[in-house]
C-alpha cells in the first residue's frame, strides 16, 4: 500500500510538474508574441515619424532655400540651388530608404502589395520585372512573417544587383503555396 501511495504521489508530481512547465512555456511564448508585436509598433512609428514628420521640415527648408535664392544671382544662388539639390537628393534617397527599411511601404496591404513596392523602388535603370503567379488565395501571414518575406526578397535583390553586377531582375511569387 505504501509503495502505491508513494507511486500516484509521484505521478501527481510529475503532473504538476509538467503542468507548471506547460503554463511557462506559454508564457514565454505569450511574451515574445507582445514583445514582437511592440517591436513592429515602434518600428511603424519612427518610419512614420521619418516619412512625415522629418520629411516634411527638409521639404520647408527646402522651400526657404528656393525663397532665399530668389532673391540672389551669381555663386550665391548656384551654391543655395545645390544645397536645394542635396536636401531634395537626401528626402528622396535617404529618408524614404530608412523608412522603407523600417517599415516596407505596402507591408500592412499584403506581401504581394509589399513585394510590388520593393520592386518599385529598383532604380529604373535596371530592367526589373515582378510577376504573381495565381496558385490560390494569398496566404494568410501575420505582419511578422510578411516583414521576414520582404526582408529576404530585399536581400535577395540587394546581393543580385551588387554582387551579380544584374542589369535585370525578374521575380516570381507563387501565391497561395
Amino acid at each position: 500500500f505504501v509503495f502505491a501511495l508513494q507511486s500516484v504521489g509521484s505521478r501527481r508530481r510529475a503532473r504538476a510538474s509538467e503542468r507548471a512547465r506547460l503554463a511557462q512555456a506559454a508564457q514565454a511564448t505569450a511574451a515574445l508574441a507582445a514583445l514582437q508585436d511592440e517591436e513592429l509598433h515602434m518600428r511603424r512609428e519612427i518610419a512614420d515619424t521619418l516619412h512625415g514628420t522629418l520629411q516634411g521640415r527638409v521639404v520647408m527648408l527646402q522651400a526657404d532655400l528656393r525663397a532665399l535664392a530668389r532673391g540672389l544671382d551669381g555663386p550665391e544662388r548656384t551654391r543655395i540651388d545645390r544645397i536645394g539639390q542635396e536636401l531634395d537628393a537626401l528626402r528622396e534617397n535617404e529618408l524614404r530608404t530608412v523608412s522603407a527599411t523600417l517599415y516596407p511601404e505596402g507591408i500592412d496591404r499584403g506581401l504581394v502589395a509589399a513585394l510590388r513596392a520593393l520592386v518599385s523602388r529598383i532604380p529604373a535603370a535596371i530592367d526589373a520585372s515582378f510577376v504573381v503567379v495565381p496558385s490560390g488565395a494569398e496566404p494568410e501571414l501575420d505582419l511578422a512573417r510578411r516583414l521576414a518575406l520582404v526582408r529576404v526578397a530585399e536581400e535577395g535583390v540587394s546581393n543580385a544587383l551588387r554582387h551579380g553586377l544584374a542589369a535585370r531582375t525578374y521575380s516570381v511569387l507563387h501565391v497561395g503555396i
